[in-house]
């Protein structure tokens, strides 16, 4: 594969990937954990601080590993082939086809419909096929979206990247001008209650940091294109912690824009943010400006974990940094399509909510070992090392913690006992997949070495013979 996204590119793919729906609809419910300014914009902040922590570790990671994969690479490199197989295999079978799904069901059930009634245009909720079976418009327009979106990353990386400068540039520069505007335009809710003094206790934090955790999800999209990335050792770093700080700025200063509009209560009562403040701000031109906003950041997002999900593969098969990404991106394509069409896509990213952080917590684990055994590349060194990926650690041990504590306290509690566990069992699936690989490669291991014991058996047997 050849080197031809450029800083440009490097940048819009990391930017473009957090940017999504989060910053639209995580607020308000950081705001209903966290009554109080100082705690909301603080968790905000460390939600920043906790990727760039990240950002920092993968981009010395990268710039060692400069080839496709990302995590598999990392994990394969410093814990061995079948942490790496475990990684590998949850992240593309599970995490991206699910994350693909996702995206797509979202815009063509709710954003893109939405966008069309704006202009008087109405869509029906379902096609009859000529055999006398309905199918959803939902989901015939996710699927359309899917192959479409990766039919122009099977025309390379670089008009993949092209299109994400654009989807990525476009809904950045709307936004912060939006937000500028709600700042200083002084339109505040008339009659917003004021802030519910109240203790903030770890458990609320935890919960918010969760969230804002997936809010900023997609700070290492170009880690895994990092075989196709022009000068990596300088591009990776600029892309990953370029791209982090300017969507860590975004998301404090449109914060900021919907608490000067809404108040933080008024932002707790909502369920999208930035719906109900444009709302505010102008009635329905506005609303019609952020319903395409969504529209543009969403297809930037699926753009971008297209084009990162197909490269997994491609490093996991054999020989595949010198074959190209069309086979796994159709093979992408089609898992997240069976997904859309069956509706397990939800399930899946359930099962996998704590298995990907603890893939992202094995990443930086790498660096570690991977300093310890070869010490310090000359390329590049991770920012505030070892503080700063040690800090990232701490975090998303945190993080893990409250997840796996919730997972259980809603096992015991709710009623639908299975899809409470669902996280849970998705360490299982991680686990299964590591152990049933490290048996398979000693079964191999075991194969070989009678292999060799029966060729040299038969050797010394005819061995007498052919001195005769």
């Amino acid at each position: 594969m050849r080197r031809v996204i450029g800083p440009l590119g490097a940048l819009s793919i990391v930017a473009g990937s957090m940017l999504g729906v989060g910053i639209f609809v995580s607020p308000p419910v950081v705001a209903q954990l966290l009554p109080s300014s100082w705690a909301f914009f603080g968790v905000w902040f460390l939600g920043g601080v906790f990727a760039l922590a990240g950002a920092s570790a993968y981009a010395e990671l990268g710039a060692r590993h400069p080839h496709a994969g990302g995590d598999y690479v990392f994990v394969r490199e410093a814990l061995g082939p079948s942490a790496g197989f475990a990684t590998g295999f949850m992240l593309f079978t599970c995490v991206f086809a699910g994350s693909i799904a996702t995206v797509a069901s979202i815009l063509a059930t709710e954003h893109l419909p939405g966008l069309l009634r704006v202009f008087g245009v109405t869509l029906p909720t379902a096609i009859a096929l000529p055999s006398g079976v309905s199918i959803e418009l939902g989901r015939v327009l996710g699927l359309a979206l899917i192959w479409l979106l990766t039919a122009i990353n099977l025309r390379g990386a670089k008009t993949a990247a092209l299109l994400q400068v654009w989807t990525t540039a476009i809904p950045l520069v709307a936004m912060l001008s939006l937000a500028a505007f709600a700042i200083t335009s002084g339109a505040a809710s008339p009659g917003a209650p004021t802030e519910a003094a109240g203790p903030i206790t770890a458990s609320a934090v935890g919960k918010a940091l969760v969230t804002i955790y997936f809010a900023y999800s997609g700070w290492n999209a170009i880690a895994y294109v990092g075989g196709e990335v022009v000068r990596p050792e300088r591009t990776l770093p600029w892309g990953l912690l370029g791209g982090t700080a300017l969507i860590t700025a975004l998301y404090l200063v449109v914060c900021s824009a919907y608490t000067a509009v809404l108040g933080l209560p008024g932002l707790a009562s909502v369920a999208d943010a930035g719906i109900a403040t444009a709302a505010h701000l102008g009635g329905q031109a506005t609303r019609v400006v952020i319903t395409a906003l969504i529209v543009v950041t969403l297809l930037g997002s699926l753009n971008g974990t297209v084009l990162a999900g197909g490269r997994i593969a491609v490093a996991m098969r054999p020989g595949g940094h010198q074959e190209g990404p069309q086979r796994p991106l159709l093979l992408q394509a089609g898992i997240a399509s069976l997904l859309l069409l069956t509706g397990s896509f939800e399930l899946l990213l359930e099962l996998t909510s704590i298995a990907m952080l603890v893939i992202g917590t094995l990443a930086v684990v790498s660096l570690f070992v991977l300093r310890r055994r070869f010490g310090a590349p000359a390329t590049y060194r991770a920012l505030g090392y070892p503080w700063l990926p040690a800090t990232y650690l701490v975090l998303a041990l945190f993080v893990v913690g409250v997840c796996i504590d919730g997972s259980v306290t809603a096992v015991r509690t709710e009623h639908d006992t299975l899809k409470a566990a669902l996280p849970l069992l998705g360490l299982l699936v991680f686990a299964a997949s590591f152990f049933g690989h490290r048996m398979l490669l000693a079964r191999r291991r075991f194969s070989d070495a009678i292999g060799a014991e029966g060729v040299g058996l038969a050797a010394e047997n005819v061995g007498p013979s052919v001195g005769e």
